[in-house]
Order: structure tokens, then sequence, then C-alpha cells
């Protein structure tokens, strides 16, 4: 194992490691869905290799290929002035 794979990096290099969002990988967190370690009461920090593999598990939920979509969220047709039927 190298040293960068082993170095512990904060929740925001976390979330650019892995292309999303600080509130994306705080939710994961909350719901403990994502490798992470709590330093504390709040400190919060992650390993490069953990979230690789991670991403490329079942259990995150996305593809690596879909992490660089970040949180998209796509608006209701009505939002965009849609008539309904």
């Amino acid at each position: 194992m190298n040293h960068q794979a082993s170095t512990w990096i904060t929740i925001r290099d976390a979330a650019k490691h892995i292309g999303m969002s600080v509130a994306f990988v705080r939710k994961r967190v909350h719901h403990r869905t994502i490798p992470f370690v709590r330093i504390g009461t709040k400190t919060l920090r992650f390993r490069r290799v953990d979230l690789d593999r991670w991403l490329e598990s079942s259990d995150s939920g996305l593809a690596p290929e879909d992490a660089c979509l970040k949180e998209l969220h796509l608006p209701d047709e009505r939002w965009l002035g849609a008539p309904r039927e």
C-alpha cells in the first residue's frame, strides 16, 4: 500500500475525490453507508482507497462512472411550464 492511499483526507477532499457534494458525503456519513472515521465529536476523516472500494461495491448505490454526475435533480415538467394532462 502506498503512502497516499493510507493518508486520511477531509470531508471536502473526500467529496472531491468521489465527484459528489459535501452534503452528499455528510448524508452518507449520517446513514453510515460510507467508510469514515470520526475523530472526537465532529472531525471526520476518510481514506481514498476506502472510498474507491466503496464506489466499486454495491453498498454505494453508485457505479463509478455515475460519481461524476453529482447530485443531479431534474425539475418536474410542471416547473418548466408544460401543460398538465
